[in-house]
């Protein structure tokens, strides 16, 4: 608790140099259809000229003319997170209570004419959509762009980054998704380090054919919901593959699978005939997207001993199926060779996802090749 108090406490020093608690008149407002905003990863950019950003680290960025900018912006349920990146800068997540119109203004530290904000999602799909609506600042200009590569991060509560971060609230309290900071999660810092776009395709507690507390008849696989654009089955609207093509495509799926459930309810014994069987069916579906595509398979920072032998075996069975027959892109593995979970709910922490960033580099490098 002491160190929650002392975070908190640093948190609010912050939040008081950053954002101005007096909600000042701007001259001009810009709504989410301008074309000087820049949107990556899950959004849907509605009618209602209002975007939905969706999936963990999802964002929408733009150059703000002027010392100040006022954010347009409510959550779809509940409570949510963003995190705010100004010029480069990542100054925390900022809670967002509301369900109608909330006003966030920020006021630049740096004197500069022209500031970069970065307006990311720390949550993930499940948690609920933040709607952005648009900004309020003296003008605002696209962001300059430059052809990167780009990586796509398919996988579970890893990928999304929860469970990582305990700033707003202790690990044992608090909702699911207190606790979440895509931001700072493995794959966002790979592509930050490496130069690259990414995009986050990942769902908490689900895995290759079943979640980390359901069987085979639940279907909680990500291959089932994942051409759909808010990645669940509730008759959303399908996602558009030309919009993002990756030249990596990053898995990291088999935690939930290989978990033990919550140990109340009947678990039945991993199969490895059938997680082999799906996991290269979910392959075969992501070349129909993306043929060209060079894909990476990682092991869990989760799972250790007798779980990660059979873990390795079976994705070494998914490699030999394809890359008897792909000599030119062969599919690649890495293994983690400790396990990361010094975070809530024996998660990765924030400084596991750090060096977990530190030990995946080569690997990416290598892949992006």
């Amino acid at each position: 608790m002491k160190k929650f108090k002392e975070q908190l406490a640093v948190l609010t020093l912050v939040c008081v140099s950053i954002i101005s608690c007096k909600t000042e008149v701007v001259r001009n407002q810009f709504l989410a259809d301008n074309t000087a905003f820049e949107y990556a990863g899950r959004v849907d950019l509605i009618d209602s000229k209002e975007a939905v950003l969706i999936g963990a680290a999802s964002f929408v960025k733009t150059s703000v003319v002027g010392d100040s900018v006022e954010i347009y912006i409510h959550g779809g349920r509940s409570h949510n997170y963003v995190s705010l990146v100004v010029d480069g800068e990542h100054l925390g997540r900022f809670r967002i209570d509301t369900l109608t119109n909330f006003t966030l203004p920020v006021k630049f530290k740096k004197k500069a004419a022209v500031h970069q904000l970065e307006i990311v999602k720390a949550t993930e799909a499940s948690s609920g959509p933040i709607i952005f609506k648009g900004l309020g600042a003296d003008a605002i200009q696209a962001s300059e762009k430059s052809e990167k590569k780009k990586i796509e991060f398919i996988g579970d509560s890893i990928t999304c980054g929860a469970a990582m971060d305990d700033m707003f609230s202790p690990c044992n309290e608090g909702d699911y998704h207190d606790h979440h900071n895509a931001y700072l999660s493995y794959g966002p810092s790979v592509a930050r380090t490496l130069n690259t776009d990414y995009l986050l395709s990942s769902i908490s507690g689900w895995g290759v054919y079943r979640g980390w507390n359901s069987e085979v008849d639940k279907n909680e696989a990500v291959a089932a919901v994942y051409a759909n654009t808010y990645l669940n089955d509730e008759g959303s609207k399908p996602w558009d593959f030309s919009t993002y093509v990756p030249d990596v495509v990053s898995i990291c799926l088999g935690t939930n699978d290989l978990s033990g459930g919550n140990g109340i309810k009947e678990r039945m014994p991993f199969d490895t005939e059938l997680y082999v069987e799906r996991y290269i069916a979910f392959i075969e579906q992501l070349y129909g997207y993306y043929p060209k595509v060079q894909i990476g398979l990682l092991t869990s920072p989760m799972v250790s001993g007798e779980n990660n032998v059979v873990l390795v075996e079976c994705l070494e069975r998914v490699l030999a199926h394809f890359n008897t027959k792909n000599s030119t892109k062969p599919i690649q593995l890495f293994q983690y060779d400790t396990l990361y979970v010094n975070g809530c709910s024996y998660h990765p922490g924030i400084e596991d996802h750090k060096a977990m960033t530190d030990v995946l580099l080569p690997f990416y490098k290598e892949l992006l090749k």
